[in-house]
């Protein structure tokens, strides 16, 4: 079956997956074998072990011998723009190889031997270096006139991955060999228990007869005498310094280990993945959003759990004033609620008490005014004293008294002026006591049901104003220290952002707690909108200190593709390669810890769909189909 025309599936996106082992046919050895006398690269004209652009090893060789154009990023040798004689010939071999196997570092390595040992392979397009049309145009004719040309893909056919799925290289397999890496220095220290790793008899509790044996132990912190910091505060271990000293810089991930954020993968599908468009029209039409990595100050994070509460300076709780039983709940939970508004109604035998304590108040008070009045018209007819009238006057002020208290307990449980007018006209005497709002806001909570038996001051529900939250954090002892009033502070209810809200620290405990050694900080959330609810776990980052500049991108130009965190660069207007990245989840963008540079061009808006692409390949939806 002969494999010549590219289907493009939608959007005209092809995913050339690069991860085959591919065989050296007969015609690649032999255009292998007249290359192998030429030692010039076809492409920039020079000699190929002297070409800083098909070998990026040997800038570090040119600058350490001051060879270096910084202007036009090139050997000044090389450099055509500031040497114009150049451009009538480029170097020799000969001169080429002056130029770089005589280049020897500060410690006296010959770079040049390391140079003549690469492999001849380009990674980028998987064809030997020496035989890529794609990066020196000018083997295209040679290849032609032997008749090995795939017109359909652009390419010698010896070179074609589609036409010949079974293609391999042995270069490539030189390329994928493991590097020897230099093993780090083991430093016997125990970080975790802060003693040296061979002593430590938390991590190994055979060790601990040995030590009670020769009678270092410490019976009342349960370690070594010698390891015990709480007996003995000056402490120290060279092994910790020389641990220090070896971690130093390495820097944290404050991202927590969710299914969006796990660590990249050694190996993965999309290893040298390349997505092409079917031209750069196609591209543009993709609804793609180009933008440029940009470097800006960051901070240090304290990555800390804690939860959302209602603030407590503008919630309420709805409290029963007297014992009864619920008989009605006249509003319902999110229900808006002003002050003063019922709320609920109660049947109490209390109540009642309290309202034929304000009828009998208000008769008494009646009969004392008329009374008053009798003894008044008596006094200026002569037929009452002075003293008369005085004591008449008396009554009435205590039965007004009487009065004044038994409406004030009444006013108290719920009672308006209108109602305790009613009171004393109405003659039914079973009478539900109204609930009502003392602040307005939302009713967030029902506390009890219809027919619960209530005591008084029993909470029965809970009114606050929704929008204002707080965040109870826990923070560990150690990093207490860290925490100031007014730092800002991130908060993110699922670990990556797509529900979070911004805020700052507001209050921080004096103490901490005696079980988990934890410090509460509070952080108040600001009203934005945010959709964080109350009660909910949430995860807070504070801002503790500013660090250098790093790189930062938005949210959703990364995606994660099954086992890496990746961004996609533009190489060209239309093709992209997806490139793995560490990320530190910080302020709504992602920081950007390596794998990515300042002003590298990555996409934005639309990453999603060309990571659809990346995952139908590694799932093996072909892109490929049978044409005439």
């Amino acid at each position: 079956m002969s494999w010549r025309k590219l289907i493009i599936p939608s959007l005209a996106l092809a995913v050339i997956v690069v991860g085959m082992l591919l065989n050296v046919n007969s015609s690649t050895n032999a255009i292998s074998a007249a290359n192998a006398t030429e030692k010039v690269c076809e492409y920039h004209g020079i000699a190929i072990d002297s070409c800083t652009r098909c070998n990026p090893d040997l800038i570090s060789v040119f600058k350490a011998n001051g060879d270096w154009c910084a202007e036009h990023k090139l050997p000044e040798s090389q450099c055509d723009i500031c040497n114009p004689n150049l451009k009538g010939g480029n170097p020799t071999s000969a001169e080429s190889n002056h130029a770089t196997h005589g280049l020897h570092d500060e410690t006296g390595h010959d770079h040049s031997k390391h140079e003549t040992q690469a492999v001849d392979w380009c990674s980028e397009h998987r064809v030997p270096e020496s035989q890529c049309t794609k990066c020196n145009p000018k083997l295209i004719d040679a290849f032609k006139a032997k008749g090995d040309w795939c017109g359909g893909h652009g390419l010698p056919e010896s070179h074609c991955y589609q036409c010949n799925p079974g293609l391999k290289f042995a270069q490539e397999e030189q390329v994928k060999k493991p590097q020897a890496q230099p093993e780090a220095t083991t430093i016997d220290w125990c970080a975790e228990h802060r003693v040296p790793e061979s002593e430590c008899t938390k991590c190994h509790p055979n060790l601990i007869g040995a030590f009670k044996a020769k009678g270092d132990w410490c019976g009342g912190h349960d370690v070594p005498e010698s390891h015990c910091y709480q007996c003995n505060a000056g402490l120290k271990f060279e092994q910790e310094a020389e641990y220090k000293k070896q971690h130093a810089g390495q820097k944290q991930s404050h991202v927590p280990n969710t299914s969006l954020h796990r660590e990249n993968a050694a190996q993965c599908a999309s290893d040298k993945a390349v997505i092409q468009f079917a031209s750069i029209q196609t591209a543009a039409r993709s609804g793609l959003s180009i933008i440029t990595a940009e470097e800006s100050p960051s901070s240090e994070i304290l990555d800390i759990p804690g939860e959302v509460e209602f603030d407590a300076t503008h919630s309420m709780s709805v409290t029963c004033p007297v014992s009864g039983v619920l008989m009605r709940w006249v509003v319902n939970p999110g229900d808006q609620v002003q002050r003063g508004q019922i709320l609920a109604y109660i049947e109490s035998i209390d109540a009642a008490e309290r309202m034929a304590d304000y009828i009998h108040a208000s008769a008494l008070h009646k009969l004392a005014s008329k009374a008053l009045d009798r003894k008044q018209d008596l006094a200026q007819k002569g037929l009452a004293s002075v003293r008369e009238v005085d004591e008449a006057e008396a009554e009435l002020m205590q039965a007004q008294a009487d009065v004044n208290r038994a409406s004030s307990v009444l006013t108290m449980l719920g009672y308006t002026d209108d109602n305790l007018a009613e009171l004393v006209t109405d003659t039914d005497n079973s009478r539900l006591v109204p609930l009502r709002a003392r602040q307005s806001g939302k009713l967030v909570e029902q506390a009890v049901e219809l027919g619960a038996i209530l005591e008084a001051g029993q909470p029965i529900g809970m009114i606050s104003e929704t929008a204002q939250l707080w965040v109870e954090a826990q923070v560990p002892e150690t990093g207490m220290d860290q925490v100031k009033v007014g730092q800002t502070a991130t908060v993110s209810f699922d670990g990556n952002g797509w529900t979070s809200g911004s805020g700052h620290v507001i209050w921080i405990a004096d103490g901490v707690d005696e079980a988990t050694r934890m410090g509460k900080v509070r952080i108040a959330i600001e009203p934005n909108g945010t959709n964080l609810r109350a009660h909910q776990f949430v995860r807070v980052n504070i801002e503790t200190s500013q660090t250098a500049n790093s790189v930062l991108v938005p949210v959703d130009a990364v995606q994660w593709e099954g086992c890496c965190n990746v961004v996609f660069i533009q190489e060209t207007p239309d093709r992209f390669r997806p490139r793995k990245i560490s990320i530190d989840y910080t302020n709504g963008n992602y920081y950007v810890v390596s794998g990515i540079q300042p002003g590298e061009k990555i996409v934005g808006t639309g990453s999603y769909m060309l990571k659809t692409e990346l995952m139908k390949s590694s799932i093996g939806a072909g892109c490929c189909g049978e044409g005439a």
